[in-house]
């Protein structure tokens, strides 16, 4: 289930700088929080691209069905060939591990476990177009 005070201080600290959170997940309805709080979907893997977004944050506690899913697996691809922020916590690590984004790289916007503050940091230095030099990642 997933990391619900993760999730919590992520979005808090995103929508304080103005930043719209939206809830994508395998299908419509809900998820499952870790201490049982039922989280509404806004966007399910069939109605969303990475083009809609400015920044991808997959928090700790995410399914194995997400780790799997290709589209999630695209998604991060194709967030990370457009030059955008990315943030993995916890065994989202698998997921990022599960796609073609290159992370023996110094890249000031792919965040591993970092704080909400250095999300917002990444996001707000604009695009990382560094990536453009190492175009490895099919989207």
């Amino acid at each position: 289930n997933v990391d619900e005070d993760s999730l919590n201080q992520f979005k808090k600290v995103l929508e304080k700088e103005g930043a719209s959170c939206k809830i994508i997940a395998p299908k419509g309805g809900k998820i499952k929080g870790n201490k049982g709080t039922e989280i509404k979907v806004d966007e399910n893997f069939l109605t969303v691209t990475s083009v809609c977004f400015e920044a991808v944050f997959v928090p700790n506690g995410i399914s194995n069905e997400v780790i799997k899913h290709e589209v999630a697996k695209h998604l991060l691809n194709e967030t990370f060939k457009h030059c955008k922020a990315i943030a993995i916590e916890g065994n989202a690590k698998t997921l990022l591990e599960n796609t073609d984004i290159p992370t023996d790289k110094d890249d000031k916007a792919l965040l591993v476990d970092k704080t909400p503050k250095d999300f917002v940091k990444a996001i707000a230095s604009g695009r990382n177009w560094d990536r453009e030099l190492h175009p490895v990642v099919p989207a």
